[in-house]
């Protein structure tokens, strides 16, 4: 509890999903704070949309809060609508990511406003982002779709107190955001058994 300093997506976040085959749904822990800020917030709908934009596809999240799960649909607009389908293993990557980039472009949209007007004072003390590898399993097209929309958001904050971290093994995201930012970079390396943190030199 008290002041929330730092906002992280990492394996920790992507643990309180699960996907259940047998009722082809995506449950999560409902005790969870970003579930409950999102419940509290009103967000479904924003990850909804982000999701649908990543995908570029028909298919619908609906979320229950009460039952703490998530089913998905396919609306092809007559009576043949799909309930209940299975997705892949990077649309729920891609769902998880809506979720927090839902959360996060909420807290800066709140960070942006005067401190007493806020909608929330929970993130008054916010000082890192901190995103570890949001694209496991994640077609490439996508990829760039994830990495510009957060390149956006760092932009956004440029004159704010909140930092930014983020690693990744992938090449074509950590390119798509170094080259939108112009910012400075860093590659780890393996020496034998020391492990080096290196400024990226150029663009490549």
């Amino acid at each position: 509890d008290g002041p929330i300093k730092s906002l992280c997506y990492s394996a920790f976040l992507e643990d309180i999903f699960k996907w259940n085959n047998d009722d082809r749904i995506l449950t999560f822990e409902k005790s969870d704070w970003i579930i409950k800020f999102i419940k509290d917030q009103g967000l479904d709908n924003k990850i909804i949309d982000s999701f649908k934009d990543i995908t570029n596809s028909k298919i619908e999240p609906l979320f229950d809060f009460e039952k703490g799960e998530v089913s998905f649909s396919i609306a092809s607009g007559d009576e043949q609508n799909e309930s209940n389908i299975k997705i892949s293993r990077g649309e729920e990557s891609i769902l998880i990511w809506s979720v927090f980039y839902a959360v996060l472009k909420t807290v800066i949209e709140v960070l942006s406003e005067r401190e007493l007007t806020r909608s929330t004072q929970e993130f008054n003390n916010l000082q890192y982002i901190i995103i570890d590898d949001p694209v496991s399993s994640i077609d490439d097209t996508k990829i760039v779709a994830i990495a510009v929309k957060l390149a956006n958001i760092i932009d956004s904050c440029e004159n704010t107190n909140v930092n930014f971290l983020i690693t990744t093994h992938h090449a074509l995201f950590y390119n798509v955001i170094f080259n939108a930012l112009k910012k400075e970079g860093y590659i780890l390396s393996r020496d034998e058994k020391i492990f080096r943190l290196n400024k990226q030199k150029g663009d490549s």
